[in-house]
Order: C-alpha cells, then structure tokens, then sequence
C-alpha cells in the first residue's frame, strides 16, 4: 500500500546519513526469494522468484530501513498511551468583522526548547496543532494582508486549550503581542480530570515529597492507604496508593511519559519517582478517552522533566526529627513515651543543551533516610502481653531515585527522547499485621528499572505519528526475620500474634516490554486519532518459601517470656506449612489494543466519539490440575457452579466512548458536558489465579506446593511448649502428607476482565465581572458501574452432586466421610480423612460509585486557590483481601453488598498558594472527610458464626476444611458488611518559605528557599477505620462475652502533627 504503481517519490521521515530515507527509492529495492514454487509477481517494486530453497532478502540499507518502518508501522501500536502525555492547542481565526480568515498560518514555539510546530487554518478559520509536549509556547499567527498576532500560553499535560484569534489590518496594526492566561474552563471535551501543574508540585506541602499524594487535589480521589504505610499491597507499603470510584487502588492506571506504569500482578503503580524528577500530572477520575484502554479506578498521566536551551537545576534536603513531631495517638493511648524518629531527603537535579536548539540532557537524583520506631499496642486483657504495650521496634528505611532523560531534534519535524529511571529501597523490620508482637518483623528490599524512548514525526502540518518503547523490570524481596521452621506462630484470642511472621518468603518479579504507535490527523473540522499497541511480559511471577507452624489460641491466656501456654487457655484451629521453595510463573502474557476516535468541532459544540478494542492472551487459563478437572466434571451439579467448562481469554472487550462539551454562549465562560465511557480492565488478576500454579510441578523442578492442612476441631500440635498435656502432639509420619495444596485452587471457566460502565454530566462557570471575576465553578454528576471484580468462594468440599441436603449437612459438619462421594482437588487428610475443598476463583464481585462534586478555583496575581467538596456513595462486595464472600451458596445474598471500605460520604479540600512581601511565600492543604466503614466479626464457635463450617471474614476461607486465601482470618463476621464507621479524619498541612534571590551572585536566574512545612497542624488522631472489629470472643455471642476492646483504635491512617525543615536551591 505504500508502494503503489506510478506513485511519485516521497521523503519519508525515518533517519539516515542524510537524516531523511526515499521511501520509494528504499522500496523498490527489496526483493524476497522464497522457499515455495510461486510464479513471477510483483511485490511493491521488486519481484518474487520462484525455486528458492533458502530465504534471502537482497536488500542495501535502505531496504532494511523500509522493512523496519514497515514492521513499525504494523507492529508498534497505544493500548494505553495518549501520545505519552501530550497537549493539542485548538481556536478559529477571525478578522474585526467576524468574518472568518482562511488559510492564516500558526506557528507555536517551544520557548524552553525552541520546538516549532506550523499549521493553516481551515475554510471554517479553525485549526489544531496535536501533540505537543507541555511546557510554555509563544504562538504568532499570520496571514497576508493582516499584521500579525502573537500569543504566550502555557500547555499542561492532557488539556486542549481553545486559543482564538481577531486579526486586524496590516494598516492599523504591525504586531500585537499578548500574555495568554491558560483558561481554566474547557471548551473541547467531557473527561473528569485535573492537571496538577508544576506550580502546585513545586510549592504545595508533600508529607513524604511523592507527587502522587497530590492526587488528593483531585475531586473524587481520597488516599487508598487503610494506614500509616499500609495498603492493598504488602510490598509497596511506602507508595501512597490513590482511590478513585470508591476502589482501593488496585484498578488505578499509571503512565509516565507513555509507559505502562501499571502492576499487572497486584494492580496499582509499579515504580515511583522523585518529585524533583515530575514536571506535572493529570488525574482522569471517569470517561477517558478511546486511547486509554484501562483505567477503571482511574488514570494517571506523568511528564517528567527534560532538559532546555538554558542551564537548570536543584538542589534540596529536607529534615525532620522526632522533637519537632508530637506524640502519636497510639502510643498516647497505652502511657508510653514518644518514639524516636528521624528522617532526610536530599539530593538535585541539572539540565541543559548539549547541543542548542537541538540535543538536551536531564538528570535528578534522590536519597531517602528514615529512621523510625514502630509501636507495639495489643489492648489485651492479659498483663504478661499488655506489658509489651508501647515497645518501641526501630525500622530503617533506605531509598534511592535515579532519573535521566536525553532529548534531540532530529529537524523541526523529528523528535526523540529516552529516559531512564532506577528506585532502589530496603525496609528493615516490617510487620504483617498491627498485632504483630516486637519480635514478628520481617525485611523486604524493592529493586525497579524503567526505560521509555519515543519518536515524533510530523509527517505534515495536520499528521502526526508517535512511536513508543517501554521496557519496565521489577523485582521484590521479603525476608522472615526468624525462621517459621525453627519458630512458630502464634496468634492469642485477641489477635496478638508472637513468633515468626506470617508474611513468609516471598519474590514477586515482573519484566514488561511495550511496543506503542498514535497517529493523529486534523482534516477541517475533525482530529481522527488512531492507534494499536502490544505488550509482551514475558515473566510475571513469584518466588517463595511459605514454611511455618501456625497456631491459634481461643484466649490470651500465654507468657511470652517463657512461651508458656497456660492452663486455662485451649486450641482452636492450627495450620502447618512446609514447602519446597516455590517458583510459579504466569505463561507469556500479550496485551494488544486498537482505537480509532474523532473529535469533531461544531461551532459551540465539541464532539468525541471512540471506539476501541483491547485483547490479553494468556490472562485466564487451565493449568491442569485435579481441582479443574473436578470442576470440569461437575457443571451444573452443585450450589454456584460455572456454566462453561474451560476459562478463556476474554474475546469480547470492545469499548465505546461517547461524550459532548457544549460552549453555552460562544465565548469560552460556560460549559455544559456529558460522557459514557466502558472501560475493561485485567489489572491485579493474576494476583488471584495464579495461585493455581501451585498445583503443578514449578519451574524450578520441585513438585507442586506441600502445605499441610488439619482442620482446627481435629487439631494435633506439633512440638510446642505447652502448660497442659492435651496439647501435647499427636505423632504422625509427614511423609504420608501428599504433595499439594490444601485448597483445590481453580479458576472459574467464567472468569472475565474486569467491564466499568461510566457517566457524568457536568458543567463549568467562569464569572466574568463583579468582585467574583474570574472564578471558575465546576459541578460534575458521576456514576461508575463496575462489574467482573475478583471474588471467590469454597465452591464444593462437601460436593455430592446435587444433592443439596447432602452438601448443606456436610457444611453444618454432620457429614460421613465414607457414606458421601465427595469430589475433591486430591486424597483426603491422611490423620482426619477430611476432604479436601475446592475454591473457587472467579469474577462475580461488582462496585457502584455515585457522587456529586463541586469545585472552585481562582488565579489572583498574589493567590492561586483550589476548592472542592464530593458528595458520594460507594458500594461493593469484594474488598481489599478480603473478597470471598460470606454465603457459600449465593455469593449475591443480602449483606454481601454493602460499603466499600473507601467510602466516604462527604470529602472536602482546600489548597492555596499566597505570594507575601519581602519573598515569602504561603502554601497550604486542608482536607477533611467523614467516616470509613468496617465491619463487626465474632470469634464464636471456632469463628464459624453462621455454621457453614467455614470460619470467615468477609467469607475469608480460613479454617475450615481448607486453608487461608486473605490476610485477615479467623472469624465471620456479624452483620452486613460496613455496618460500623470509624473515625472521621482531618488534615491541614502548612508550607512557610523565604525565598532569597541570587541573580546578581550567578548571573542568571537563581534563589534559595528556606522552607518550613508542618503536617497535619492540629494533630488529629485520624484513626480512619482502624478500630478493633471483634465484637464477641470464642465463648459466645452473649452481652457477659463482649470483647472489652470491642471498637478500640488500633491503628492511625495518617501521622500525628510533624515539622521538617528544608532548603531548595533552583537555578
């Protein structure tokens, strides 16, 4: 198609020698001598010969170039990448009349780089000039008979700003130039997000400087952190997690200039980099565009910096100390001292020409040292255990950030960078739980490397193609701090947990490669953009060592000091662990996605409609196991069960997009917009089904994983001191313990990825005069519909069948191990000859988010101010960990849906920047919200409140006959999920500088600031949700056996009021 008869030669812009290749000339040069008999024919200007017996390509270079561009056209496609965080620049030409003005011709310049970009307007006088980096453009436009019109306006990443133009008479006016303020009310489009600008990250109070915990700025986006460092992913607890639609960050979708930033494992963002290394970022909340193809807890697009025609860079540190910080409401509540804590940030950053106007460098480095004390607070009843209370366990944290970015313009219409970026951290001494005794810690290291380049062509004034490579690589390390094979574990009635760490050991490494192409061509009235992208990962995987003795007491009846169980104290349930060192690995998973979208301009309307397709291989498969083809066998014949026998990849994800901006007067002040967006998401899936790869022999050559399992109410105990004969162990061989999994792990034959359906209806307001002028307000209706979200349940361990009064009398425990066919993933337990469960994966959760949210924002000359207040409701049945539903046999009863434990009902944000005399500067953040939900559990009959046989929190599989798929454990729970609320929280941080001018010392525009900044002034015990959920102990649900710590705090989600100390040196 490129090579047709006749066609007249092109320059094509692909490099060489001479910086261009003949397209045509480099085409007709190949030829291909194939293996097969083919008669003479023509292929684009060459020949194939018939007869070959090897394949040979008789090419010169420029036949290698052809073939190349070829595959990158065909093959280098976006699943995700908006031209990498790009900005469109949008208007009509006009003259004094009104009339408007054909073929004028704009040109835009990159003022720090010296970019250029031209373009014509239309026959309609309008025009659009696609893709263009964010930064600061000086736009003149010209046209014959008129004097020129020049424009200074600033681009932020994801905004199309309308720029229009009245051109006057070359005889009344030569030249006029004007400072363009970038209007804060959009004209184009109907996409719910935000740019965080480089003012804002460079000036606002960041407690921890991550730019993500800017988000919040954004309506609708609250912190996805349950605590202190603490989230949905226990190997990123220092990356703030960002909740959007009511979800815990899992579904969230990260590009940092273009690349998938995204964890395809355990979902959310993979590396992170220094804030100096941030130019700006876009939050899309709901509805993005065609060209985004996940995204459904949200979309966060990142520019990092680059280098320019003038010298730049920082240097920082940042300081704090435990004397300028208060005590925390934990360690306030058990009458302890305060804990120690220190903490730096330091580090720069340097850029500039190599080459002016042409080759361009960019360089941050970061360090972070923290020193901590982690605070132990059990509430137990038993003075042996509250004496530990307010033990201080100190927890190092080290962290390095590296980032480099090299720019070069080929010519005016060939652009390209590549940027690399490393994080490197190590954490000493983290705990699996908030229970977890002093000595329960473990050790976990993060190594992550990230590699974007990318090329821009201009292959005329309204076409524009942009190539893309990525190549992310991250790997995790968690380290016991004892060893679960000498030590066990032990966890009391309370919760307290002593010994060896539940975490295990455990590597998570991904590798991605992403290949990406956005073309985008401006014809009249419409922009038509298009795109295909392919992601190979070719390990996404984990690695680990779960061995550990694992106990459960009914009391707190226990001294740690001679690990003496007491008398009165019994065993409730107890798991033993010991595996081979697992290596399961994902088969080689291949995203690809296509798009094509136009937005088309109609006077005062603006008009977007997409459609795209989105296809994962690999995503959800068999992998051969005795559970599947149990599974298999059973279709139709018990309470819950699948309809198709074999899990597919999902073939059906197509997804339109449709929305409409409608300029009420003409004249940019008043908007009114609306959007329909369904998105597909196949994020943090894995995380669930491979699991299954348990089953199988793994890679590394051991058998599958041997993790034995005895059901608590048949409980031998191994080798544990203890005060009473009965717990004496019951001797076994082991070596009689087949090797398997307790669970028979399989993944519904029905599984999908993740479907989101998403409206709003909005509109903008920017006053025009009185004392209001110039505020812009915004009120925005959302609804999310999401559905397919991970949720499980214990499918059939007590399967007959169909015979539901059989299964529902095996659930209840009266069941007859040799009277029933039960169906099982494997042999029954040697000692119990219990059956093994199988559990079933599948994708049956849903979440509803609805939400009204009203905005303010004001540019003053001294005052930059931004409101907003979000009234809203989200509801889910699948949590966090905490996913499988409570009733086995209808994973849709009543209770299951309820609060997602993100909820907030009422969520407010205040941030201001205030320029003072004498250089000062003030900055500030004040955010508020209502209560977080959580839900009430019973440790009553074993944790089996409901005599379904499985103890359960949120249906968490713990100690029933099976093993544990959550984090939290032991119990059911009483009630409908989220019938608590916790504690509302309050924040205000305050950001105080001197800024010192150094122009006159360096000859250029340079300062220093001395910083103050102090987080959370009022300190407010923000407890969130974290209260103690046990309402009733082992002995029953009766007013004498509540538990006397019953909502107690337990937790903080956010620091008690600290100050640190800096300086900024910029130039």
């Amino acid at each position: 198609m490129f090579c047709a008869a006749g066609r007249p030669r092109e320059r094509i812009l692909w490099p060489n020698r001479r910086g261009l290749v003949n397209w045509h000339a480099a085409c007709i040069q190949i030829r291909f001598y194939l293996t097969c008999n083919l008669r003479h024919d023509k292929f684009c200007g060459g020949e194939v010969f018939p007869g070959g017996t090897v394949f040979k390509l008789a090419c010169c270079r420029r036949c290698f170039e052809c073939l190349v561009l070829t595959l990158a056209v065909l093959v280098l496609n976006p699943l995700l990448v908006a031209q990498g965080g790009t900005s469109d620049i949008v208007g009509h030409i006009k003259d004094n009349t009104g009339a408007v003005v054909n073929g004028a011709t704009i040109t835009t310049v990159n003022k720090a780089s010296g970019l250029q970009r031209s373009t014509t307007s239309s026959i309609d006088g309008g025009f659009t000039i696609a893709g263009l980096p964010p930064g600061v453009y000086q736009v003149t436009v010209s046209q014959s008979g008129f004097g020129n019109q020049t424009r200074e306006i600033t681009l932020l990443v994801g905004q199309s700003p309308e720029l229009n133009v009245t051109m006057a008479p070359a005889t009344q006016s030569v030249s006029v130039n004007v400072q363009e303020e970038l209007p804060l009310v959009e004209t184009t489009g109907a996409v719910v997000h935000k740019t965080i600008t480089p003012e804002q990250v460079d000036t606002l109070p960041i407690d921890g400087r991550d730019f993500s915990s800017l988000a919040g700025l954004v309506p609708g986006v609250t912190t996805g952190n349950t605590a202190i460092d603490k989230n949905y992913d226990p190997v990123k607890r220092n990356v703030p997690a960002i909740s959007i639609n009511g979800q815990n960050g899992r579904n969230l979708f990260m590009a940092i200039d273009g690349g998938d930033n995204t964890d395809i494992f355990m979902g959310g963002s993979n590396i992170t980099l220094s804030l100096e290394a941030v130019q700006e970022f876009e939050v899309i909340t709901h509805d993005p565009k065609a060209n985004y193809g996940r995204g459904i807890g949200g979309v966060v697009n990142v520019v990092t910096k680059a280098g320019t025609n003038n010298w730049h860079g920082s240097a920082f540190g940042f300081f704090r100390d435990s004397a300028f910080a208060s005590i925390d409401a934990i360690s306030a509540q058990a009458h302890k001292p305060k804990p120690p804590t220190d903490a730096q940030q330091f580090g720069g950053t340097v850029g500039g020409p190599l080459v002016h106007d042409r080759f361009f460098f960019f360089y941050s480095y970061e360090r972070q040292r923290k020193n901590q004390q982690r605070v132990f607070n059990s509430l137990s009843s038993n003075p042996a255990v509250a004496a530990l209370n307010g033990t201080t366990t100190p927890q190092a944290f080290r962290q390095n950030f590296n980032d480099g970015r090299l720019d070069l313009r080929v010519n005016n219409n060939n652009n390209f960078f590549v940027r690399y970026a490393e994080q490197d951290n190590k954490s000493s001494n983290e705990f699996f739980s908030d229970l977890d005794a002093p000595n329960s810690g473990a050790s976990e290291t993060n190594k992550l490397h990230d590699v974007v380049a990318a090329w821009t062509s201009v292959l005329s004034p309204n076409k524009v193609n942009d190539a893309r490579f990525h190549w992310q690589f991250f790997s995790n390390l968690i380290n016991n701090n004892v060893s679960s094979l000498n030590t066990p574990t032990i966890i009391l009635g309370s919760g307290v947990t002593f010994g060896a760490s539940q975490a295990g050991t455990q590597a998570p490494k991904e590798i991605t490669y992403q290949f990406s192409d956005d073309f985008t061509y401006t014809k009249g009235r419409h922009t038509l953009r298009m795109g295909a992208n392919f992601v190979i990962q070719p390990h996404i995987g984990i690695f680990g060592d779960f061995r550990h003795n694992r106990y459960r007491f009914n009391t707190d009846d226990y001294d740690p000091a001679t690990n003496t169980i007491g008398a009165a104290n019994s065993l409730a349930n107890y798991r033993s662990w010991s595996s081979p060192a697992f290596d399961i690995v994902n088969k080689t998973l291949a995203h690809s996605g296509f798009y094509f979208m136009d937005e088309i301009r109609l006077r005062r309307l603006s008009i977007t409609a997409g459609l795209r397709y989105d296809f994962v291989h690999n995503l959800i498969y068999n992998r051969g196991t005795l559970a599947e083809q149990i599974v298999r066998d059973n279709i139709g014949q018990f309470p819950g069960s699948p309809h198709n026998r074999v899990p597919q990849d999902d073939k059906t994800e197509f997804a339109p997009r449709l929305s409409a901006a409608y300029d009420v007067f003409g004249n940019g002040r008043a908007v009114i917009h609306a959007g329909w967006a369904r998105l597909f998401d196949p994020s943090s899936i894995l995380a669930s089904t491979l699991f299954a790869d348990l089953e199988v022999p793994q890679i590394n050559g051991n058998p599958p994983f041997n993790f034995v399992f005895v059901p608590g109410a048949f409980a031998g105990f191994f080798g544990m001191p203890c005060a009473t004969t009965p717990c004496q162990p019951t001797a076994f061989d082991a070596s009689t313990i087949p090797f398997s999994f307790p669970i028979g792990f399989v993944n519904s034959p029905d599984m999908k990825v993740a479907r989101a359906d998403q409206f709003n209806l909005g509109g903008t307001y920017q006053v025009q005069d009185g004392p209001l002028a110039g505020m812009t307000f915004g009120l925005d209706g959302i609804y999310s519909r999401t559905r397919r979200l991970t949720q499980g349940r214990n499918a059939n361990f007590c399967l007959n069948k169909g015979d539901l009064a059989a299964y529902q009398s095996c659930l209840s425990g009266s069941f007859d191990p040799n009277g029933v066919s039960f169906p099982q993933a494997g042999p029954n337990d040697p000692i119990t000859n219990i059956p093994r469960q199988i559990y079933l994966q599948d994708t049956t959760g849903r979440n509803d988010y609805t939400a009204a949210m009203f905005s303010v924002q004001r540019r003053f000359s001294r005052l930059n101010l931004l409101a907003h207040y979000t009234v809203s409701r989200a509801i889910t049945d699948t949590n966090q960990f905490t996913f499988i539903v409570l009733n086995q046999l209808n994973p849709h009863a009543p209770g299951e849906l309820g609060p997602s434990e993100f909820d907030e009902h009422h969520r407010g944000v205040i941030a201001a920047t205030v320029t003072l005399p004498w250089g000062m500067q003030y900055s500030t953040i004040l955010q508020a919200a209502s209560a977080r939900p959580y839900t009430p559990t019973s440790a009553f009959n074993g944790g089996d409140v409901n005599g379904d046989g499985v103890p359960t929190v949120f249906g968490a599989i713990t100690n029933g006959p099976g093993g544990s798929r959550t984090f939290q454990t032991e119990n059911d729970r009483l009630g409908p999920r989220g019938s608590l609320r916790g504690d509302p929280t309050f924040s205000w941080d305050m950001r105080f500088a001197k800024i010192f001018s150094l122009e006159s010392l360096f000859k250029r525009n340079a300062k220093i600031e001395l910083l103050a900044e102090v987080f959370n002034i009022t300190n407010k015990a923000n407890y969130g949700q974290n209260y103690q959920d046990l309402e009733f102990l082992s002995t029953g649900p009766a007013p004498g056996n509540l538990n006397p710590t019953f909502r107690q705090p337990i937790n903080i989600i956010a620091p008690p009021r600290t100050a640190q100390f800096g300086f900024r040196f910029t130039f």
